[in-house]
């Protein structure tokens, strides 16, 4: 199910069978520090969108987590949107070779625990955003029950 609510900063992929929205649950916080992460994707916009419609029925049928992406173009993605698959480390190349029938070719992984560092307190991508250097990347997103700042 695409959630596109115009007053987000990001586009969301989830199960249509889930309640909240709420992704992946690990069994425990250390499962989810060292495990969790996402495959940043970058491509135009009109890649991305278009990417978004067949990846929303492999999120539905549970074999993706879920993802989520931006509108425009982010200083991030210089130039390029980024799309965010989630997924745990130990799937993450199940997930690529779905993305990669795709299309996709630019990817980056990065797991959560980096997100969490890069933009909390004194992070690489905080201090960006607050000098004005990251473009409408300021918004506090929650996943998983955390403020994660933007991706």
């Amino acid at each position: 199910m695409i959630v596109n609510d115009s007053n987000e900063y990001w586009v969301w992929l989830i199960r249509s069978s889930s309640l909240r929205g709420i992704y992946y649950c690990p069994k425990n916080e250390r499962e989810y520090i060292e495990h969790w992460g996402k495959w940043l994707v970058f491509d135009s916009a009109a890649a991305i969108r278009s990417v978004a419609e067949e990846l929303d029925l492999h999120v539905d049928r549970g074999e993706i987590d879920s993802a989520k992406f931006n509108r425009k173009p982010s200083d991030i993605g210089r130039g390029d949107c980024v799309m965010c698959v989630y997924c745990d480390d130990r799937d993450k190349e199940r997930v690529w070779d779905i993305l990669r029938l795709l299309g996709l070719s630019k990817r980056i992984w990065k797991y959560d625990r980096q997100t969490h560092d890069d933009w909390g307190p004194g992070g690489r991508l905080r201090k960006r955003a607050s000098k004005g250097g990251i473009q409408g990347v300021g918004r506090s997103t929650q996943i998983r029950g955390r403020d994660t700042g933007a991706n």
